[in-house]
């Protein structure tokens, strides 16, 4: 009896922590988005690769927008990235942007806002295993990033990413 009843209480807490994370994440309910939320802006430029490694080490490749530099952890930037907070391109998980190639064009839209950190990110390994390989630098005498703001219902060119996979940006984490 004592084991049916330590299930049955192990359940409801099972369900009460789901449905709190849930609840949780739930930042207006089904309100309409304001205007602020809802506008967005494109940004668009070219990303050059120098250095190739061995492809078969390059699982994935995403542009990623954070609004902080440094972004935080490995556990917080994969939080940014899964709730949107972090907008990735492309944003399907599994599509990644082209490999071994010289160069390759971008575009897409975004949520308005100060990414202060736009990178291209490398899965070398598995869920985990992710790594800063370009980043947008107007000032490359540094190592810090470049900031990128959005306005409504703007383009933004000339977002240009430099790859070097011998010379990697500084690790933020």
């Amino acid at each position: 009896m004592h084991l049916k009843e330590s299930l049955y209480s192990g359940n409801i807490l099972l369900v009460a922590t789901v449905v709190s994370v849930f609840l949780s994440r739930c930042d207006h309910g089904i309100a309409p988005p304001t205007e602020e939320t809802a506008a967005t802006g494109t940004i668009s430029g070219t990303i050059v690769y120098q250095n190739w490694p061995d492809l078969a080490t390059v699982k994935n490749l995403k542009i990623v927008l954070f609004k902080s530099f440094p972004p935080g952890d490995v556990a917080d930037i994969l939080e940014q990235v899964v709730s949107g907070a972090a907008p990735a391109y492309p944003p399907e998980l599994n599509n990644s942007l082209p490999k071994g190639v010289d160069s390759t064009s971008y575009s897409f839209d975004l949520k308005i806002g100060i990414y202060e950190y736009v990178v291209v990110a490398q899965q070398y390994g598995g869920l985990y295993d992710w790594r800063a390989v370009g980043q947008y630098d107007v000032t490359p005498q540094d190592s810090l990033p470049s900031t990128v703001r959005i306005f409504p219902n703007s383009t933004l060119n000339d977002i240009n990413i430099h790859v070097d996979f011998d010379h990697l940006p500084v690790q933020p984490f």
